[in-house]
């Protein structure tokens, strides 16, 4: 399923690629995102049930370059970004009750399409392939743990946004949410447990359009 949404969004990006009236802007952008990490496990240690939830999202940042094509009203836009997402995790038992920051850095690849419904505004959605990169623990502002042989080697999410257009610049605000759950890990007792997660994001970003081309046909219909 997750190789034949690639395909079709991979398609449809070099369609708009291929497409002779197209405008075309590679530009550089950075934000930030608020992100929560969704958990609900069981443990038994020692004969005791501990229980380990999500206790709050924290605020996380993004950067990296964007390729925009635009055909008419649609816009297709593939990224290439850098990102961190961070969490606190809530370890709880009849003797104690620990908490822990995760943050995982990924590389993450997002295709989007949209349609420009206003001068100014644009719609859009699609998925993203995300690639963690170090996952850690952190606890009192120091990283006690690398916590990625439980993570998996990419993930996908789906994501939503509108975004706003001046002259070179974008702002947009997007929401994401993982495909199914992805699988993750803590250290307690020296002993890593393995969990269930899905990560939900919101983030604003502003990019800058660096390079634009224009071709001859969309000049023609602008005129």
């Amino acid at each position: 399923m997750r190789n034949r949404v690639f395909l079709l969004v991979f398609s449809f990006c070099l369609l708009a690629l291929t497409s002779r009236s197209q405008d075309i802007n590679v530009g550089a952008q950075i934000g930030s995102n608020a992100s929560f990490i969704q958990v609900n496990e069981e443990f038994t240690l020692d004969g005791a049930k501990y229980s380990l939830r999500n206790e709050n999202g924290n605020l996380g940042f993004k950067g990296g370059f964007f390729l925009e094509v635009r055909i008419g009203k649609v816009v297709v836009q593939p990224e290439f970004l850098f990102t961190q997402t961070r969490s606190t995790l809530s370890f709880q038992g009849p003797d104690r009750r620990d908490q822990a920051e995760i943050r995982i850095n990924n590389l993450e690849i997002p295709f989007m399409a949209g349609y420009q419904v206003l001068k100014f505004m644009r719609l859009y959605g699609g998925f993203t392939v995300s690639y963690p990169i170090t996952v850690e623990q952190v606890v009192n502002q120091s990283i006690i743990a690398p916590v990625s042989p439980y993570y998996l080697d990419h993930s996908f999410r789906y994501s939503v946004g509108v975004g706003f257009d001046y002259e070179r610049l974008r702002l947009d605000f997007r929401y994401g949410s993982d495909i199914g759950s992805a699988n993750g890990s803590v250290l307690i007792n020296n002993e890593f447990y393995p969990y269930d997660y899905r990560s939900h994001k919101i983030s604003v970003q502003l990019g800058l359009r660096i390079f634009q081309y224009q071709s001859k046909e969309t000049d023609n219909e602008k005129q």
